[in-house]
């Protein structure tokens, strides 16, 4: 085997966008959770086994492999980036001394696998001049979808764009809301957006309280126990965690809908913050308000107000 040598090749850089808006449209298609699944995908399906022209500089070869750095290199080393596997039979279409350490090698060869980062594994080809590859594209072209920023893309936009930027949403809880311990610091709640564009593909959603024993969290706690069934809310969160399911930190529950308003036309009324409960926070006005604008009699709001109350000072009691 021959040593390292420096790297010949300028290196490669990836052509990233910027999102035009931090919607949650754009959010699933910078961000999706699917981005690495759909790489691995579109290789074996439309890559792998298929032929390709390329030109490398080898850093290390042996009888049955040799190592090379590629134009443009996506190596941050001057070690390798591509291993190529061959065999005798092979080689030998090549003519003699075509694989010569420290120097620059045109050859016919499939990518088998693409690495986790880089390393990409590839198989020699017999070349033939009257056959052409079955791929014709470069490989700044085969970096742009496989390379190590090509894997890491959606990491990448969600940490530089969209982390911590605040979007307001529409959807529902999804199931009971748990109680709340002492020792608590956050509490996750299942999600389910809805979107009205057809074409975004469905992933799933948790929703944050986090600092579940400050005051506001508390309040936003008790004013989602309070919501019936199925009942659409609109939120305003922050982008917290890129995953399966994708997390949201809430930051105000902006309107419960009623019943009659549909999704089309309806216009919410945003919650206040101040009034009453203004101690307590904008939430539970939010929860008052609904109950007065379903006409809810004067007997059963004492009793909410009753309720909320006594949760939230045995909360407050249990930090004491």
């Amino acid at each position: 085997m021959g040593n390292n040598s420096s790297n010949p090749y300028p290196k490669y850089q990836f052509p990233y966008r910027q999102p035009v808006d931090f919607s949650w449209c754009s959010y699933i298609e910078f961000c999706s959770c699917q981005s690495e699944d759909n790489i691995n995908k579109n290789f074996q399906d439309n890559y792998r086994n298929k032929t390709i022209d390329l030109e490398g500089y080898i850093t290390q070869v042996s009888d049955t492999q040799a190592k090379l750095l590629l134009d443009p290199s996506d190596s941050y080393s001057t070690n390798s980036e591509v291993t190529l596997h061959m065999n005798k039979e092979v080689l030998d279409s090549y003519g003699s001394d075509k694989f010569v350490l420290k120097q620059v090698v045109k050859f016919r060869g499939k990518f088998t696998s693409i690495g986790q980062i880089r390393n990409h594994q590839m198989e020699l080809v017999k070349y033939d001049p009257n056959i052409r590859p079955e791929l014709e594209i470069t490989y700044e072209h085969f970096l742009s979808l496989f390379g190590s920023k090509a894997q890491k893309q959606a990491d990448y936009y969600f940490h530089n764009y969209f982390r911590n930027r605040i979007i307001q949403v529409k959807g529902t809880i999804q199931g009971p809301i748990p109680n709340v311990n002492h020792d608590q610091h956050e509490l996750i709640i299942p999600f389910e957006l809805i979107v009205d564009d057809p074409n975004i593909h469905h992933e799933q959603v948790k929703l944050l309280i986090d600092q579940i024993q400050s005051g506001q969290s508390v309040q936003n706690v008790i004013t989602l126990r309070q919501l019936r069934s199925n009942i659409p809310i609109l939120i305003t969160v922050k982008f917290h965690r890129r995953g399966n399911p994708h997390i949201l930190s809430l930051v105000s529950i902006d309107h419960v809908f009623n019943r009659t308003e549909t999704n089309k036309g309806s216009n919410p009324t945003f919650f206040g913050q101040s009034g009453f409960w203004g101690v307590v926070g904008s939430s539970i006005i939010a929860g008052f308000d609904y109950w007065r604008r379903n006409r809810e009699n004067k007997e059963n709001q004492e009793k909410v107000k009753n309720q909320i109350k006594q949760e939230y000072d045995g909360i407050k009691q249990q930090q004491k």
